[in-house]
C-alpha cells in the first residue's frame, strides 16, 4: 500500500476482511445452485518497508459438496498512516478444485466431411491463460433406433397404459 503521494506505507498495520462466495454455476452451470456463502474472516495484518503484506488462509474443500468446486474471495483491506490518511483496496481471488477450464471457438454450421481447425485455450479460474496440451480423439456417437420419452412419468395422464413391446408393435417407425 502507497500514500497518496506514491510513498510505501511501512510497518502499517492492514485491516482485511475476506469473504467467500459459491460460483461455480458461472463454469459448471449442470452441477445444482448451491448459495453456501460463509461469513467474513476479520484479521489484521502488517506492511514490510515497501508497502507490501501477506494474508495466509487455510483453504480447504468442501467435503459435503460434490463435484468441482469453484469460489470467489473477496478480500477488502484498509490501512491507516500515522498522518490519518486512509488506504483501502479490493480486489477478488477465484480458487477451483481444479487447475483450469478450457474455451474454445464455437461452432456454428459443419457436415462431417468439413474438416475444421478449433482454438482451445486453456485459463485458470482468474482468467489468465494457461500453456497446456492435450490429446483430442473425436468420434461418432452411436445413433439410437428410437427414443421414447419418459419426461410425463410422473403425471396423472387418463390415457390407455401399453406396454413397451405393445407401443412398439402398434405404432411402428
Amino acid at each position: 500500500m502507497v500514500t497518496f503521494s506514491g510513498i510505501p506505507l511501512s510497518n502499517t498495520n492492514v485491516n482485511y476482511e475476506i469473504k467467500r462466495e459459491n460460483i461455480r454455476q458461472r463454469y459448471f452451470w449442470w452441477y445444482p445452485y448451491d448459495n453456501n456463502n460463509e461469513n467474513s474472516i476479520l484479521g489484521k495484518a502488517e506492511t514490510n518497508e515497501k508497502g507490501e503484506f501477506i494474508i495466509k488462509i487455510d483453504l480447504k474443500k468442501d467435503e459435503n459438496t460434490e463435484g468441482i468446486q469453484v469460489h470467489n474471495y473477496k478480500i477488502k483491506t484498509s490501512a491507516t498512516d500515522i498522518n490519518g490518511e486512509t488506504q483501502s483496496a479490493e480486489t477478488d481471488v477465484k480458487v477451483a478444485s481444479v487447475s483450469h477450464y478450457l474455451k474454445s471457438d464455437e461452432i456454428k454450421e459443419a457436415s462431417a466431411e468439413d474438416e475444421l481447425k478449433i482454438k482451445v485455450t486453456a485459463f485458470n479460474y482468474n482468467d489468465v491463460s494457461v500453456n497446456k496440451n492435450y490429446k483430442v480423439k473425436l468420434v461418432q456417437l452411436k445413433e439410437t433406433d428410437r427414443v421414447l420419452r419418459n419426461n410425463f412419468e410422473q403425471k396423472v395422464q387418463n390415457l390407455p397404459v401399453m406396454s413397451r413391446n405393445d407401443f412398439l408393435k402398434k405404432i411402428p417407425t
